[in-house]
């Protein structure tokens, strides 16, 4: 994935560090790092109930000055009671690059009888480098450790960082897993030319706008008992489960770059400023692409064949130095050197198309499944990625994924659909949602025969194809890998304990259809159970269909799939000849509020049976009212699944 706003790598750092709870502070002296008043005193609590540490005390102070720079104080006091909770709270991040500079970092740490026990010095901080996938990348990070090992005990610590680049303001998180917070303090001073804008999620609590004079204002926030966030899968992505305030400014500068996010359109504007001439082709390679697209007629084809040129020529690089954070690299750059990160080939795309004549925009986007995305409400710069689209004929859109050298035409993956993304036009910035795929698009379609004896063994001869967001998983599992590796896959992925593979064919996997493509050839000992004359064989496990759900007792929110999907699984059965059936599937239909479940048998002649399914899974939130219809469908199917067939010999 590629990250293009560094300031934004820190934010997402901070809450995994958090949710992880992982954030403390290095100490430089020996001085109280979080003054006593009514809201802290440094003494041990009592422990809560479950497995959770407490925090004392926790603030951010941010000082924003003018449209270019900010000031950040953290600080924290956490009383840790095992060596778990302490090896966890005892490792010390601070994120820095060309942008960020890193002032004071404090910490202190306090014995049950509130002596002062450790102090980390400064020559005990590690310098270390981002060990990320940037060829470039300016993104350093401070690590040191504040280890104690006599339970329960407190750390105390600060953090100071200022930053030259507006462009995002940290967020604040109450609370965050495990943590039971006693008191949480948030200040935000600015110049109220320059106000900040500010979104709260799963909190009540309103700031007070205070009047500092001389045009300074500040936003004040106090959090008092917090409970420890409880984490919900199968539901909305952990950025809006978890209690934050996320904050933007209204105006500002980044490397001389002025802009403003008043409205989408408006940071639009300053996105085109930053990628204004940046599209200008080399000479050479623009008779590549008058042949590339001669006799094409519509805009699909003519970009299909332009972006599967581009695919041919670059491979996807992260180039993180400075403004190239957020600034593409020119279309000859990448010509020259056949790399770039996303915003990099996302341009050079862009200028192709746009040297052939076909209509295309840079949009900014958001990846990861564990991303929340845009929030149209409230315009800031979330965005981590850089997609292209072009408007065809009908005004109807085409997404290019261009860091993927190996995946299909118009495909951007799962964890791109269905999200807004911010189109730069001519005008400024739209938001614009990406194709989110229906079931008829994630379809997967399997061929098995089996050749079974009289003894249960089998010969499997199977053939598997993925389409839409199914080939994803399989792309990316399957490309490039050995021979061991993918042996390892069909006995492992399929549940095989004796089985010797005969034969494999996985070459279409990266071969940018619109499908992945694979099959193989197994004997399998045992696969049927025999007991005297009677031959028992499961309905094919090799597609069995599946469905996940979590914990329902006492779940009071809906229930959220990633995506819907079309199972297809045709099955044959070569019996022996010398037996009978005895036990066969019946037919069944099942429709519900959350899809289809057909199950049909097909006697053939010579002892051979087909079956086939059909699971057409339309629905991908489901509200608690549902959770018993939920479960009663998944429970039917896994039943219809798990059946057997019977067979006895003449």
């Amino acid at each position: 994935m590629s990250l293009f706003q560094k300031k934004s790598n820190q934010f997402n750092f901070f809450i995994t560090l958090i949710l992880l709870g992982l954030i403390v502070t290095a100490c430089f002296s020996g001085a109280s790092i979080i003054e006593f008043d009514g809201n802290y005193s440094r003494i041990i609590a009592a422990r809560p109930k479950g497995n959770n540490v407490v925090v004392n005390y926790k603030s951010k102070d941010i000082k924003v000055y003018k449209d270019n720079m900010y000031r950040v104080t953290e600080k924290k006091s956490v009383t840790v009671y095992t060596k778990e909770q302490a090896e966890q709270y005892a490792i010390f991040s601070a994120y820095y690059n060309s942008f960020i500079s890193v002032k004071s970092m404090k910490g202190n740490v306090y014995d049950q009888n509130m002596k002062l026990v450790l102090q980390l010095k400064e020559k005990d901080i590690a310098d270390i480098k981002d060990d990320g996938n940037s060829l470039y990348d300016d993104s350093r990070y401070k690590i040191g450790y504040l280890k104690f090992a006599s339970y329960p005990h407190i750390i105390e610590t600060e953090l100071i960082y200022e930053s030259t680049a507006l462009l995002n303001l940290p967020a604040f998180f109450p609370v965050a897993g495990d943590e039971y917070l006693t008191y949480g303090r948030l200040t935000v001073s600015y110049d109220s030319l320059n106000p900040i804008r500010y979104k709260t999620y799963n909190l009540e609590q309103e700031p007070v706008k205070i009047n500092l004079g001389n045009q300074r204002e500040e936003l004040l926030w106090e959090f008092h008992i917090q409970t420890p966030f409880e984490y919900k899968s199968h539901y909305l992505p952990i950025e809006r489960q978890i209690p934050i305030v996320r904050l933007a400014p209204t105006y500002f500068t980044v490397q001389g770059y002025k802009g403003n996010m008043k409205t989408w359109n408006d940071f639009g504007k300053w996105f085109a400023t930053l990628s204004k001439d940046k599209d200008v082709l080399p000479d050479e390679l623009k008779p590549m692409i008058n042949e590339a697209i001669e006799g094409k007629l519509t805009i699909a084809e003519k970009t299909k064949a332009i972006y599967q040129l581009m695919q041919t020529q670059t491979r996807y690089i992260s180039v993180q130095l400075g403004i190239g954070g957020w600034q593409p690299f020119d279309a000859k750059y990448v010509y020259r050197n056949k790399y770039g990160d996303c915003k990099a080939l996302s341009n050079y795309t862009h200028a192709m198309l746009k040297y052939a004549g076909i209509k295309n925009y840079l949009a900014l986007a958001t990846r990861g499944d564990y991303k929340a995305g845009v929030d149209p409400s409230f315009p800031s710069n979330d965005f981590n990625h850089m997609i292209v689209m072009v408007p065809d004929e009908n005004n109807e859109p085409i997404w290019l994924e261009c860091t993927d050298q190996n995946i299909p035409f118009a495909h951007i993956g799962f964890d791109n659909q269905g999200r807004y993304t911010l189109v730069i036009n001519e005008n400024g910035g739209e938001l614009m949602k990406t194709h989110e795929y229906e079931s008829v698009e994630n379809i997967s379609k399997t061929q098995t025969n089996f050749e079974i004896d009289e003894l249960g063994n089998a010969n499997i001869v199977h053939e598997e194809s993925q389409f839409g967001n199914n080939q994803d998983y399989y792309r990316y599992r399957l490309y490039k890998q050995s021979n061991d590796n993918l042996e390892k896959f069909i006995i492992n992925g399929y549940n095989f304990s004796k089985a010797t593979i005969k034969k494999m064919d996985f070459n279409q996997i990266g071969d940018r259809s619109d499908s992945t493509y694979f099959s193989f050839n197994v004997d399998v000992r045992s696969y049927a159970n025999k007991s005297g004359k009677r031959l028992f064989i499961p309905l094919n496990t090799l597609s069995k269909w599946k469905r996940s759900l979590p914990d329902l007792k006492d779940r009071k929110v809906e229930i959220m799939f990633w995506q819907k999907s079309k199972d297809y699984a045709v099955t044959t059965y070569q019996i022996p000849k010398n037996t009978t059936a005895e036990i066969l599937p019946k037919d069944v239909l099942i429709e519900s509020d959350f899809g289809m479940y057909h199950l049909s048998i097909d006697k053939k002649e010579d002892n051979q049976i087909q079956i086939t399914r059909v699971v057409d899974f339309t629905k991908t939130v489901i509200m608690p009212d549902k959770f018993d219809d939920l479960q009663a469908f998944i429970k039917k199917i896994d039943q219809l699944e798990s059946q057997k067939m019977i067979f006895v010999q003449k």
